[in-house]
């Protein structure tokens, strides 16, 4: 088959996976998908931008992050995926779609790419079988494809990377050097990827014969040539230094505040080998000791593919978001060794090395797929198992077509033995990829749902409509959350914010604002600490610092500020402020506000004549105050961040088949508590494991009141219904929430508490408030 016709089809399986993936975008949208994620509002607003801003050199959208140590200088790290980007978005808005479909086409073009190239390093290395390892690309861990999904550089940057790979094992210098050169223009963290490509090629080619090493040596060559090149041109050469460090180290390798969960490790080892990516793992494992077993020793380029999926499984160990990576190569690895067994074992003319080696081989094949039916056949009887009987017939196709190969391939006449191995080849084919989607359906169906988009659209539009209405060019929007920025840049230009798209670019230079910001953003304000700071001699010192409420105004010159139901504590308190703020919208009575997505306040300035000081009482909060509409005084969990209306990990609050506008979404272990208003004296929530984990997840569920345990639940599991909890408070202080992991670990314990609240159920003048205990 023709390599550009085999290259369409691999497209078609793209362009089908990433329909798939996307179907699930709308979340709160209805019908509207928008983009996952936060970061990819940011590109395509910057490759919109293109045209008309060309390559900036400032940034005044951010007025606290700085790219540098000094100066305002700008670093658009990403500045060649923009370019990329820029023809879908100007396209698909040319058609009367929005920027955000053409992120959507962009991503799905390139990642169709990325399997062409795939499937093009598996025809260079003469593997048999290709489409069968096509199939196989549905094993691969679903943070693959998630990672995939979202409007990023990562589709691009793989796609690239392969491209140097494939230079590199075709030997094609100039090719090499360009590939090299452009993957340096397309993302600045390539800085640091195309030198270790070439250094496990050139490691590779140590142990091989002179002349393998001189022309390894020439293709090094030519590859530093193209990373010279590539560092030189680079439009923004000058802070490309000070930027990597701060990016790899600063918020990498050795962070020292909080940043993105992409850079943390997976906690959990054992799931990630078994559940995540325990099929791949297996397939590799396979492939090598067969081909270890079979002889003769590995070939440089099957040690380069070798070393770049060890390499890249280290990294993905050390942070998550090098999943993005790593299965590639993992796959491409186990296709390269095991293509020489396979390869005679498939032609018979070279089967007499390999004669006492076939039963094996059908042998680990069976054996693999007695286990894979006994494993789900174990699964099958808790809630929610796979249908063993379908991935049953599938394994049974897949290890009876593979069994048949060698048979069939010694069957009398040509035409004959053609026809009856496509035949068997294509059940082989077929059974793997049945069976890789039975195996991975749940899992692909998670990752969809974590890709909805996690923002309201329509909400951001009118609130940012109102916000550009109401104020002058270039004036500062306060947001609750430095991850914000990308989808609030996106729909306004027009205003400036504080901090965002990574959090050391504001903590390498002020920790001060930073700190500020932190305490701000999660309402624990008056506060008074320490802030550490690192001299120009390497000294580190201690400042006291004071953080105050109206430091929006004093230190970052805001005059607006956004809340969103996660951030309801913040609003609360600027509500209490009435000298400092005032609600604009969508409401101008606090009490009115409810469920808005979003609220805005408007920030007065010092000479504003104010208005008499009122606050919030506990009858004008009304007789139900939302626990999101509280700032907790503590809250600590096993993974992620607590969500307020929405589940831990982005999506709405799901238990069971009911779906809660309110409430809030944790991750067990978890401990959050809450300081008790005057005049409520009951709890009441709805609690259970959130839906998008299916029948997975385990938890037992506590609340306590000033220490003492008032309610405990029996064990929780995914899938069941929810728990209704009613708790009396009395003159208590302080409310705490605990859900605890079992004795299976923590995997998929998504806890959601659904309409958590306090309820004033006597009048609050009956309640004497010198009877609660503390302060």
């Amino acid at each position: 088959m023709a390599y550009w016709i085999e290259s369409l089809l691999v497209g078609a399986i793209s362009v089908a996976l990433m329909s798939f993936l996307y179907s699930g975008s709308g979340g709160p949208n209805g019908t509207e998908v928008g983009v996952p994620g936060n970061d990819s509002s940011y590109h395509i607003r910057m490759a919109a931008m293109l045209p008309t801003h060309g390559l900036v050199g400032q940034f005044p959208w951010l007025q606290f992050a700085w790219f540098r140590d000094a100066g305002e200088a700008f670093v658009s790290h990403h500045y060649g995926f923009h370019l990329l980007l820029m023809p879908f978005v100007l396209v698909a808005e040319a058609l009367g779609a929005d920027a955000m479909t053409g992120g959507r086409w962009a991503t799905t073009g390139f990642f169709a790419i990325v399997l062409a190239l795939i499937n093009g390093l598996l025809r260079l290395g003469n593997v048999p079988l290709r489409w069968l390892w096509i199939s196989l690309l549905l094993v691969l861990p679903e943070h693959f494809f998630f990672r995939h999904a979202l409007v990023r550089a990562i589709a691009p940057s793989l796609m690239l990377q392969l491209a140097v790979v494939a230079a590199l094992l075709a030997r094609r210098p100039v090719a090499l050097a360009v590939c090299v050169a452009a993957y340096n223009h397309l993302y600045l963290g390539a800085v640091m990827f195309s030198p270790v490509i070439l250094l496990a090629f050139a490691v590779a080619h140590l142990a091989s014969g002179r002349e393998d090493r001189r022309r390894a040596l020439r293709m090094c060559a030519a590859g530093a040539i193209g990373w010279l090149a590539g560092v030189l041109t680079y439009p923004y050469f000058a802070g490309m230094r000070e930027f990597l460090w701060l990016q790899v180290f600063g918020t990498g390798l050795t962070p020292d505040i909080e940043v993105g969960v992409e850079w943390s490790s997976y906690g959990n080892v054992w799931d990630f080998a078994t559940r995540m990516c325990g099929p791949l793992l297996a397939i590799w494992c396979t492939a090598l000791v067969l081909r270890l077993r079979s002889g003769p020793p590995l070939s440089p380029t099957e040690l380069t593919l070798l070393f770049l999926h060890l390499g890249f499984l280290l990294l993905t160990l050390k942070a998550r978001r090098f999943i993005e990576y790593w299965p590639a190569y993992a796959l491409l690895s186990a296709a390269w060794l095991s293509a020489p067994p396979i390869r005679a074992w498939l032609h018979p003319a070279q089967a007499s090395r390999w004669a006492g080696f076939r039963g094996p081989v059908i042998g680990v094949i069976a054996l693999a797929g007695i286990g894979l039916v006994a494993f789900f056949a174990w699964r099958a009887g808790r809630p929610g198992g796979s249908d063993v009987l379908l991935l049953g017939a599938a394994l049974a196709a897949l290890v009876g077509g593979i069994a048949c190969l060698q048979a069939l391939l010694q069957a009398e006449g040509r035409a004959l033995r053609r026809v009856l191995v496509a035949a068997a080849a294509l059940a082989a084919a077929g059974g793997t990829a049945s069976a890789a989607v039975m195996l991975r359906a749940d899992a692909l169906r998670h990752a969809r749902d974590e890709l909805r988009c996690p923002y309201d659209l329509a909400a951001i539009r009118d609130m940012m409509g109102f916000i550009k209405a109401q104020s002058a060019p270039g004036e500062v929007i306060f947001t609750d959350d430095w991850d914000t920025f990308p989808v609030f840049f996106y729909h306004n230009t027009h205003n400036h914010y504080v901090v965002g798209l990574d959090p050391k670019f504001t903590h390498a230079r002020r920790p001060d604002l930073w700190e500020r910001y932190v305490r701000i953003t999660r309402a624990q304000v008056p506060h008074e600490g320490r802030v550490k700071r690192h001299g120009a001699d390497g000294s580190v010192s201690y400042e006291p610092i004071r953080v105050e409420l109206a430091d929006i105004r004093r230190f970052f010159g805001a005059r607006w500020v956004i809340c969103d139901r996660d951030h309801r504590g913040l609003a609360a308190a600027l509500a209490r402020a009435p000298a400092l703020a005032e609600l604009a919208y969508p409401v101008k009575n606090y009490a009115d506000v409810h469920d808005a997505p979003y609220v805005v306040f408007r920030i007065r300035r010092e000479d504003e004549t104010l208005p008499a000081e009122s606050a919030l009482s506990a009858r004008e909060l009304g007789d139900v105050v939302f626990l999101g509409d509280l700032a907790p005084t503590h809250s600590e969990q096993g993974w992620g961040e607590l969500r307020v209306d929405r589940s831990v990990a982005g999506g709405p609050i799901r238990i069971g088949g009911m779906t809660y506008l309110r409430g809030l979404g944790t991750h067990a272990p978890s401990r959050i508590e809450f300081r008790i208003p005057d005049g409520y004296d009951t709890f009441e929530a709805v609690v259970g494991i959130d839906a998008s984990q299916s029948a997975a997840g385990s938890v037992v569920v506590r609340v306590e009141v000033d220490g003492v345990e008032r309610f405990r639940s029996s064990l929780l599991r995914g899938g069941a219904e929810p728990l209704t909890v009613q708790v009396p408070i009395g003159v208590g202080r302080t409310l705490s929430l605990f859900s605890d992991a079992t004795n299976d670990g923590d995997t998929s314990d998504h806890v959601n508490w659904a309409f958590a609240r306090l309820l004033r159920t006597v009048d609050s003048a009956d309640v004497d408030p010198t009877d609660r205990k503390g302060p």
